[in-house]
């Protein structure tokens, strides 16, 4: 075939036309859903239209996000994808399946070299990573490789000011939106702002709870347009001295469980059974104490209140079954004590579950000295797995410097959806 022709089929394609016959925009639309993710990243530079459709049209976008949600359900067994975060040389992290120093691309995040300092949320395919030190909110879509740098809420934090951040999705009115707590510890005051992606350019300030004693504790996790997350009462101490830990200045009390609407952008108290709260304020699973079961709420923690014959605790699974009657179930089951006792300090909450229906936990550091694993746990059968991370097995046992510090996502799905 001559240049010429080449040139002109083409453009054929990028008018839409196939045979010299013009393409209805919906048999465009279909035959694009049919194409891989990294192809259509690429195609997005054929036309505005083609741009369009697959960086901002909703149905499309949609019929993405539901394909890989289906191909999981078919392989699910399939492996997690990961966020290692490191601190040495830099501040960054990575997504992938493995692990390797010289992977790309990189998310570049300024900031603390503290990987205490930084948490990360996930949501359809969209990772929001924050620092609670720094006002820095960076939004990540894997599948356009394109981050998002938010804007500054306030005044910076100080030694006494933190920032707690929660992200969600409105399937109602297709819009993702960071919800964040500014807290400051030597005022006992706290805001509440919210940043819709695409349509905002500023934060805005919203209506938070009533209740000022009620600080951010627990992780939270979104489940169709709610984010549910845990707060602990806290008491100003009378006098903390020139303590510039921020932990010193209050006493602790209960724990509730709140939720965010996020198309109403209001917040509701969750009514739930006093053990879960009791676990939940343990502090041992603060991490990932919430998750997110088949589209229900679900607590995954010990209380001490039942017992095996050993007399050894077991471990209950609250399900939020009806978020209307505020109605939950529970599962007990005996939780082996090893793997998890092994990990010690690795071990800081459940991942989450996979397509079948395990219970999987990640180890959260890695040290470069030896392998990292992800451990699965099967309640029917009460037994545990475990897989190595592949890449995170060192030639030498040579510890190096810094930490990386891991994230397990089990429901990874691909969204072409732009960042804006």
């Amino acid at each position: 075939m001559s240049i010429v022709n080449q040139r002109r089929k083409t453009e054929n394609m990028q008018k839409g036309r196939l045979g010299g016959r013009q393409l209805s925009l919906d048999l465009v639309v279909e035959i694009l859903k049919k194409l891989p993710s990294k192809s259509l990243v690429r195609f997005r530079c054929v036309s505005k239209q083609w741009s369009t459709i697959i960086n901002s049209r909703r149905d499309f976008i949609e019929a993405i996000v539901n394909r890989s949600l289906l191909s999981h359900q078919q392989q699910q067994h399939q492996p997690p994808m990961f966020i290692f975060h490191h601190c040495v040389p830099e501040t960054f992290f990575t997504f992938s399946s493995t692990f390797s120093e010289s992977i790309r691309p990189a998310v570049s995040i300024s900031g603390s070299p503290d990987y205490h300092a930084f948490g990360y949320h996930y949501v359809r395919g969209l990772i929001c990573c924050y620092s609670i030190f720094y006002q820095l909110v960076t939004i990540y879509n894997h599948t356009t490789r394109q981050s998002l740098r938010l804007p500054v809420i306030e005044a910076p934090v100080t030694e006494f000011r933190r920032l707690y951040c929660h992200f969600g999705y409105d399937p109602v009115m297709d819009q993702y939106k960071v919800m964040s707590i500014l807290v400051d510890f030597r005022e006992f005051t706290q805001t509440f702002h919210v940043f819709t992606l695409g349509s905002d350019k500023s934060w805005r300030r919203i209506q938070g709870i009533d209740d000022e004693q009620l600080l951010p504790s627990v992780d939270g996790v979104c489940i169709q347009g709610t984010i549910y997350y845990g707060a602990t009462r806290a008491t100003k101490k009378e006098s903390c001295g020139e303590t510039v830990d921020f932990r010193m200045t209050f006493d602790r009390g209960e724990t509730v469980l709140l939720s965010f609407h996020i198309r109403s952008e209001r917040f509701y108290h969750v009514s739930a059974p006093e053990p879960m709260l009791q676990a939940l304020s343990s502090g041992l699973l603060i991490d990932r104490a919430l998750l997110n079961h088949q589209g229900k709420l679900v607590c995954i923690g010990c209380c001490g209140e039942e017992k095996d014959d050993d007399d050894n605790d077991l471990t209950s699974m609250w399900v939020f079954e009806n978020t209307e009657k505020q109605e939950w179930s529970k599962i007990t089951f005996d939780l082996p004590e090893l793997p998890l006792f092994c990990l010690n300090g690795d071990f800081t909450g459940f991942s989450g579950f996979t397509p079948a229906g395990e219970i999987f936990v990640t180890q959260y550091r890695y040290f470069f000295d030896k392998p990292v694993y992800v451990y699965y746990y099967d309640m029917n059968r009460n037994c545990f797995r475990r897989v190595e991370i592949q890449g995170t097995r060192p030639e030498k046992k040579t510890k190096k410097p810094g930490t990386v510090k891991v994230f397990g996502i089990h429901d990874h799905v691909e969204n072409t959806m732009f960042l804006s």
